[in-house]
């Protein structure tokens, strides 16, 4: 079809996991909605704003793109109008792992962990919003500086790969660890 778009394998599953998230809250917050045709502007802004309460700005905004995204691929298949996604704004004001602890929560944590490698790991999942697959497969290459920042190249699941930027207040922590490591050496054997 003229003007059918192409998708990378990890934009494609991108948009697969916010159809799938989407569709099981529509099914539980919005039964009676059966179509894809109802699916109205204030649905999507419902949903939206009761992910600003659990998720930072960064992720609210690829849940947009992706909701945009569907409603773009639901036009050129069907012919249905689609539906409009407004920008929402995220309601956490402070950063918090994906579990949502703050950083004296995870201080407490780090003081229970055994060994400097079990504390270095919670701190660099903690800094740089790691998950814990992504911690698992870091090596000493993976801490990238560059043009006086710091970044961190993580391998997660599906293999899915993405570089993180360490926010400055955390760089110095995250050089100190990436320092004891050799290239090739695994943050968390």
């Amino acid at each position: 079809k003229a003007g059918a778009k192409c998708y990378s394998h990890a934009n494609l599953h991108s948009r697969l996991d916010v159809a799938k998230t989407f569709s099981n809250w529509q099914k539980e917050h919005h039964p009676e909605i059966k179509m894809a045709k109802d699916i109205s502007k204030d649905i999507v802004k419902e949903f939206l704003n009761e992910k600003a309460q659990t998720v930072t700005q960064a992720t609210l905004d690829t849940y947009a793109a992706q909701l945009r995204g569907i409603s773009e691929n639901l036009k050129d298949t069907y012919g249905c109008k689609g539906f409009e996604v407004e920008r929402a704004i995220s309601e956490r004001d402070h950063i918090r792992t994906p579990e949502g602890h703050t950083r004296a929560e995870v201080e407490r944590i780090i003081e229970k962990c055994g060994t400097e490698q079990q504390r270095d790991a919670v701190k660099v999942a903690y800094d740089v919003g790691a998950r814990a697959n992504g911690i698992a497969n870091l090596r000493g290459k993976d801490f990238i500086e560059r043009d006086g920042k710091m970044y961190v190249h993580l391998r997660e699941k599906g293999g899915r790969e993405r570089t993180m930027e360490v926010p400055k207040q955390y760089q110095a922590e995250i050089k100190a660890i990436s320092d004891k490591l050799a290239p090739n050496e695994r943050l968390y054997p």
